[in-house]
């Protein structure tokens, strides 16, 4: 991102300082119980769940997600899909959702309490086709969740790929299927990796290295 910036606004890099977001105590707290979050939301409480939390607009591309979710489900029987957020693609996706015959595989929830979908996520998916700074992958992140981002500028400084998480092509919904199966069928890699992404974002993202910085 920082060589991005360089080369369209400012051609002297040792001019830019690039200082991210930070997350509150109350988001780097310890997750909400896997279990309860999973009861508060009427999902099945032994189904593998891949979760996105966004807008529902085009810039988050959420019609990848439903488009890999058929995929996913050809590979996994228990997978279960959760969408958090509202939107003008609200409709066109329940209408995908029905024709891709998921309707038993797709809760929309519309506007709840974040921290319930990283607590009752297996997988956390961000397919947008930009981000500014990904806000909600940090915050799954914080959970302990393995996260799967699209490869839009900056996604590449929030995970360390194969470590804290996977990056995909946008809009490549074969591309994003193949990462979540494997990850849900490999239980120790999804604890490793949401291990790691937690420490990863303790270490980077707090409000004392923002301010400092």
């Amino acid at each position: 991102l920082k060589e991005f910036v360089s080369n369209k606004i400012c051609p002297r890099p040792e001019k830019i300082a690039l200082i991210p977001n930070a997350l509150s105590k109350e988001d780097l707290a310890a997750p909400l119980d896997r279990l309860e979050a999973r009861r508060r939301l009427d999902v099945p409480e032994s189904s593998k769940i891949t979760a996105m939390v966004g807008r529902l607009h085009i810039q988050k591309d959420p019609e990848t997600l439903v488009r890999a979710a058929k995929r996913i489900s050809n590979e996994e029987p228990s997978a279960r899909f959760l969408i958090a957020g509202i939107g003008p693609l609200q409709n066109r996706l329940s209408n995908m959702i029905r024709e891709l015959n998921l309707s038993d595989r797709f809760h929309l929830v519309g506007v709840v309490d974040a921290r319930l979908i990283y607590a009752a996520c297996d997988v956390f998916v961000l397919p947008s086709a930009w981000e500014g700074f990904p806000n909600a992958a940090i915050e799954a992140m914080a959970a302990a969740r393995p996260v799967v981002l699209a490869d839009f500028p900056g996604a590449s400084e929030v995970v360390d790929y194969g470590v804290s998480g996977l990056v995909f092509p946008r809009g490549d919904d074969r591309a994003l299927a193949e990462a979540v199966v494997g990850l849900l069928h490999d239980a120790a890699r999804r604890e490793n990796m949401g291990a790691q992404a937690r420490k990863s974002v303790a270490e980077r993202y707090t409000v004392d290295r923002m301010v400092a910085n």
